[in-house]
């Protein structure tokens, strides 16, 4: 069989089961549930995969709330399309959790894609899966996931996530986190301060000497903090004070470096004000994106051929994901897919945009991209010499990490 014909049977089964990959959407944006909790949204799409015949389990490892569903015994390529499905709080009057990233469009299409693409599956003797990790926009479940080993025998892995544009997303940042807690000693700021150990001076301190390390760092690093605590009252001299940072870079052997230098800071710091320091992680540390330009090069050509356009600012800036280590362990795709209306794009994150995440441009957008990402998926297990690559230059990209 031809592969225009491959392509043109995944697109009618596309068209058969329309309807009800917009429902997924719909559903889950109606059962917006945070990161780590989403109870409903887990389970309702842990179910439709094992009514339409995939081996699922759930919850999986150590998290409630993620699952895997499998489809195909043969021993070709296992295609993985990575789900979300984790809302973000503060949306509307009564600051409800709400999809204003999108990740009801992103369970829609893994879900939808891997649906069309069991149409298929046996006959090529190949396999697919969905892996829903929670919690993307906190503690980032694939990390765990990733450590629990739920990608190691994945061949390659997809997920598009809603855009104001087409483009894609390669340049998602490596990040840790700290948060830096000092204790001092409590003392009145007006009667006797010789007596009291300001911590907040060593919070600003810290503040101070991350500023004078910027001039010192990469373009593509970043240092972004809070103060999270800093005194009672003011004429207490604060025995307590803390704040929280987020520290980024390209690759993370540079992440790495940069970290230790902040640490440092923070050490430097506490010595000053004569404070104790103590340093947590409050959130597990994302990889960045390691592309696989084979990959890449295949993904253009599908969109080109569906006249869909491509973003092609490849320096635009960017955030963090835990795609990002789901990438050292197999080749991945990550693009951003292009809803608009009315010539507004989805923002993210964006209480304006928010209903887009659900609307009818939302779910034009769904079929153009589940259409693309099927496509991707069966070049993938038909083409062995092109997966050999893919893996080969995931291979060299993880040595120079």
């Amino acid at each position: 069989m031809s592969r225009e014909n491959l392509y043109a049977r995944a697109a009618a089964k596309e068209a058969d089961i329309a309807r009800e990959i917009e429902e997924i959407c719909h559903y889950v944006y109606a059962h917006a549930e945070l990161g780590g909790k989403e109870y409903e949204s887990s389970k309702y799409l842990a179910r439709l995969m094992e009514k339409h015949g995939f081996q699922v389990r759930y919850p999986l490892g150590t998290q409630d709330t993620a699952f895997r569903a499998d489809y195909g015994q043969g021993s070709g390529p296992l295609v993985c399309f990575l789900a979300e499905y984790d809302a973000l709080p503060g949306y509307g009057p009564e600051k409800k959790p709400g999809h204003a990233c999108g990740h009801n469009w992103i369970a829609a299409h893994c879900c939808g894609t891997a649906l069309v693409l069991k149409e298929l599956a046996d006959e090529l003797n190949c396999r697919v899966c969905v892996v829903g990790a929670p919690a993307e926009e906190t503690y980032g479940g694939k990390v765990i996931a990733a450590r629990e080993g739920f990608y190691d025998d994945v061949d390659a892995a997809i997920q598009f996530h809603p855009s104001d544009r087409t483009s894609l997303m390669n340049n998602m940042l490596a990040i840790n986190s700290y948060k830096f807690t000092f204790h001092g000693k409590a003392a009145h700021a007006a009667a006797h301060p010789w007596d009291g150990v300001n911590a907040l001076d060593a919070v600003i301190g810290t503040f101070v000497g991350i500023n004078a390390l910027r001039q010192h760092l990469r373009p593509d690093a970043r240092i972004h903090g809070i103060v999270t605590e800093g005194g009672q009252a003011p004429n207490i001299i604060p025995d307590r004070a803390s704040c929280y940072f987020f520290v980024r870079a390209r690759r993370r052997a540079y992440l790495d470096e940069v970290c230790e230098k902040v640490n440092a800071i923070a050490q430097a710091a506490a010595k000053m004000a004569g404070a104790r320091l103590e340093t947590t992680s409050p959130d597990l540390p994302f990889d960045n994106f390691l592309e696989a330009p084979a990959m890449t090069k295949l993904a253009k050509k599908h969109l080109d051929a569906l006249d869909i356009p491509i973003w092609q600012d490849a320096e635009r800036a960017s955030g963090s994901s835990d795609v990002g280590n789901v990438s050292y362990i197999c080749p991945c795709l990550l693009m951003g897919a292009e809803i608009s209306e009315n010539g507004v794009g989805f923002s993210a994150h964006e209480e304006a945009t928010l209903p887009m995440a659900d609307s009818e441009a939302a779910c034009a957008a769904l079929h153009r991209f589940v259409n693309a990402a099927a496509r991707i998926a069966i070049d993938i297990w038909l083409e062995p010499d092109l997966l050999k690559q893919m893996k080969a230059e995931v291979a060299a990209g993880r040595d120079q990490r």
